[in-house]
């Protein structure tokens, strides 16, 4: 219905004051009037100016209450329609009840708009639109709110079991829309806010629980925490809400409900449930799905730790192959099967979104957690590069950067260090190794933890191309009739071991000839340095003519010493042997073994023939050796065939150097804090030399060890009163 405009007279209002009473009974019947739709019987200009006289006359307050309980009688009347009316038929009413109110109020705040602009902004009352709509609250909503709850509740649960696509939205729609539009009071929030939503927000918690009560007494008792089934519920509450809902805040609240009842609640089982399912079936495209049944970052966090619990425990349960003759084998096999572990958790988390880029960071650091708690990791990721780098590849493979990756990942660094130390020397010394690719796995290691760390690998290269060199300027000079090759070692650089028996051992003079003139040629360009010669990394070739066949041997220094002196010796006794060379009896025992025993390199004859040596064995050139190629290896075999013993000694001996090196960083860091702080709590002491030291993992024995080392050489002092707290003594 058309609003109507009133007319505003020009004519002077010169009546006297009179009553109230005299004059609402016109304006009560057009109030009536428009109640019944009957508006093209009044004057608005007639209605507008007895208003108008009124106010003028000082009977606003009178006119105010009147028309007060006017609109409280007609609301009265509009609450008896609701009689019998349930469901959404009673939303349906609601809505059309509060549209025909709204025209009326209009229409009424026409005729009294005199009354509104003086009396009723002056005295801070309600205008006639506000008055009506806080009655219409109280004498309609506030009387069928309960009926009203309980169809919003019923009727927007029945729109969540349809998937959100109801018939009756948008009916419920406009019925919380009418609500939002009811306030209070000036000011304040609506009756939808404040009594309404509050409801409809418990028993949402309420039918979500039963909802999931429901899920697990079903047949599939797994339905429940599968993600597609909560998805799809919580993708179904958030339809129903858009739909009926246009308050982001108040979407997002029945959203929280939802996702708290199904998925926060029950997150521990959901994520070993969905985990277990993704990873076990192979389901890399889901993993985000699985992230983005919930929005709290909490449940996101429960999600990744047990994804990074099913790493650590398939990094754990890969087995090495104890069959493998050699170690390197065994390492290669495990390392390969860790990279491809890798690469399916990589692939699971490349369909994750930015927001959700927390999955590669936990990925990360489960394979590190795993790899830190494998003892022998170090040792194999080292045996990986060790394998790779022999066979001189033309680049670093994606495989080799992969492992650069777990070296980053690790924490015992240092351990890592020392093994890959040992075997780059060893891969150097016998040239079987491509120096470029050298370099480039070491720049991308020091990427990582800096160039201090690989200064000592770094040294052994720049040893290496320096002597290269030096040989390639000064070999002919050196030796005009032999091949000779001699590398330079800086001692600290390379993992040498003093040997007595290099400095003791007696030289054939040709070996010495070719020493004392490296020596002198050396001494020429590098005034005032020491050579130390370590005859045990040495390897020589000696060409000799058997009687059916010519060979070229190559050997180690001191087989190669024991083999030169048949040049002048029909046979040797073991003792003759110790005593012509100077070696110790076991050295010398191994390196028989080699030459006399070894069925493939059996150059020396024994005699008596046996696998065991005897001081009192003889031995000879065993002139019928024959061999399929023309260049022999003569590998030195290990003594009594105890390949573990040699390498726990190995083992040991690396454990031992390592812990002096940890001790000796941990004391510079406690005396570097200390001097510093002056004065520390154990605790904190601790905290920080952890936090200084990143390239291993401090336990708390090591860090005993080291205060007791610098208690005793006075570095440090504990407290007379408080034995946990340290002083630094200048």
């Amino acid at each position: 219905m058309p609003s109507v405009k009133p007319i505003v007279s020009t004519r002077r209002f010169t009546r006297k004051t009179e009553s109230l009473d005299d004059y609402w009974s016109v304006l009560q019947n057009g109030i009536d009037k428009i109640f019944d739709d009957r508006v093209a019987e009044l004057s608005f200009e007639k209605l507008y100016t007895t208003v108008y006289g009124l106010v003028l006359s000082k009977n606003g307050p009178q006119l105010h209450d009147r028309l007060t309980e006017q609109l409280s009688t007609h609301f009265i009347e509009v609450r008896k329609s609701f009689d019998g009316i349930t469901g959404a038929d009673g939303l349906q009413h609601l809505n059309v009840v509060w549209k025909k109110q709204k025209i009326y109020l209009s229409q009424i705040s026409d005729v009294f708009v005199y009354m509104d602009s003086v009396y009723s902004k002056r005295e801070n009352k309600p205008d006639v639109v506000s008055l009506g709509s806080r009655l219409f609250l109280k004498e309609v909503v506030g009387h069928v709110s309960d009926m009203l709850k309980s169809t919003l509740v019923n009727e927007i649960n029945e729109a969540r079991k349809r998937g959100g696509e109801y018939a009756e939205s948008g009916v419920i729609k406009d019925a919380i829309s009418v609500l939002n539009t009811l306030e209070l009071k000036d000011g304040m929030s609506s009756v939808f806010i404040m009594e309404f939503e509050p409801f409809l927000l418990e028993s949402t918690e309420k039918y979500y629980k039963d909802l999931h009560s429901q899920l697990t007494q079903g047949d599939g008792t797994s339905h429940w925490k599968d993600f597609d089934t909560l998805l799809k519920l919580l993708k179904a509450e958030d339809l129903t809400c858009n739909n009926i809902f246009d308050d982001l805040d108040t979407i997002s609240k029945f959203h929280n409900i939802a996702e708290k009842a199904l998925v926060t609640d029950n997150i521990q089982e959901i994520a070993r449930y969905n985990v277990a399912k993704i990873v076990n079936d192979d389901q890399k495209d889901v993993f985000s799905k699985l992230l983005a049944i919930s929005s709290s970052q909490r449940d996101k966090n429960v999600i990744f730790n047990q994804l990074s619990q099913f790493i650590v425990k398939e990094v754990l349960s890969i087995e090495i192959d104890a069959s493998a003759k050699k170690k390197s084998v065994a390492a290669v096999a495990w390392i390969q099967e860790l990279i491809a572990l890798r690469d399916k958790y990589y692939e699971l988390g490349s369909n994750l979104s930015s927001e959700q880029a927390a999955g590669f960071k936990c990925i990360n650091e489960a394979f590190g957690k795993a790899s830190n708690q494998i003892k022998v990791f170090p040792e194999f990721l080292s045996l990986y590069f060790d394998n790779f780098l022999k066979f001189a590849p033309k680049e670093i493979n994606s495989n080799a950067r992969k492992c650069v990756h777990f070296f980053k990942l690790f924490k015992d660094k240092d351990a890592f260090e020392v093994i890959y130390r040992q075997q780059l020397s060893r891969r150097l010394l016998q040239q079987k190794s491509n120096v470029v690719r050298e370099q480039e796995l070491i720049f991308l290691l020091q990427e990582d933890v800096g160039t201090s760390y690989t200064s000592k690998l770094r040294g052994m290269l720049r040893d290496f191309h320096l002597s290269t060199n030096f040989m390639q300027k000064s070999g002919k000079t050196l030796c005009q009739t032999r091949d000779v090759s001699v590398n330079v070692l800086t001692h600290m650089f390379w993992p040498l071991q003093d040997s007595q028996m290099n400095k003791d051992v007696v030289i054939p003079d040709s070996f010495g000839e070719i020493k004392t003139g490296f020596e002198n040629l050396y001494a020429k360009t590098h005034s005032g340095r020491l050579l130390d010669w370590n005859y045990h990394l040495s390897t020589v070739e000696i060409a000799y003519q058997f009687r059916h066949s010519y060979h070229e041997l190559s050997m180690p220094m001191f087989s190669g010493v024991i083999f030169l002196l048949f040049k002048n010796h029909q046979s040797l006794t073991f003792d003759e042997i110790v005593q012509l060379t100077n070696l110790p009896s076991q050295e010398v025992r191994k390196n028989m073994i080699t030459m006399s025993v070894a069925p493939k390199t059996r150059i020396l004859q024994k005699d008596p023939p046996g696998k065991s040596i005897s001081n009192s064995d003889s031995f000879s050139i065993n002139h019928d050796f024959t061999a399929p190629q023309r260049k022999v290896k003569v590998l030195m075999v290990v003594l009594n065939n105890k390949p573990s013993a040699a390498n726990d000694s190995t083992r040991s001996a690396v454990e031992k150097k390592l812990l002096n090196s940890r001790l000796a960083v941990i004391n510079a860091a406690v005396t570097r804090i200390m001097k510093r702080d002056r004065k520390l709590y154990h605790s904190e002491l601790q905290e920080k030399v952890i936090q200084s030291i990143p390239l291993f993992e401090m336990n708390s024995n090591l860090f005993k060890m080291s205060l007791e080392y610098l208690l005793d050489n006075e570095y440090l002092q504990r407290d007379f009163d408080n034995t946990t707290i340290y002083h630094y003594l200048p």
